[in-house]
């Protein structure tokens, strides 16, 4: 994962008013470039790590922009230009790659030690 850093206050102030919020600020970790506005209605539990988000990703002929949109994160690494969007319940525990698309989903969550994946 590309190298990481703290959040500014400018962009814990821009995610805050983007209706998101953490357990403990300190404690989530982005990519540079960040674009903050590429997060919303989101909520960050204990460690998270955000890769890049200034990407796209297609699917089904459909361009969007990678972020992170209407999600629960708790001790989640998320790689470079992803899209989590509509997670209703959280997302635990995962180590998400480059490029992964998570969509309309309740929960998903992961124990320590397990493995999988897909390619």
């Amino acid at each position: 994962m590309t190298n990481q850093r703290i959040l500014k206050d400018s962009e814990k102030k821009q995610l805050e008013a983007q209706n998101c919020r953490a357990t403990d600020w300190s404690k989530v970790f982005v990519a540079d470039p960040f674009d903050a506005a590429r997060v919303r209605n989101s909520v960050f539990i204990g460690e998270v790590r955000l890769g890049i988000l200034t990407g796209n990703v297609k699917r089904d002929g459909v361009e969007e922009l990678c972020g992170i949109y209407d999600a629960t994160l708790a001790n989640v690494s998320v790689g470079n230009d992803c899209l989590i969007k509509r997670v209703g319940s959280r997302i635990i525990g995962y180590e998400i790659g480059d490029g992964a698309i998570i969509e309309d989903v309740g929960l998903l969550t992961c124990e320590v030690g397990a493995t999988f994946g897909c390619g």
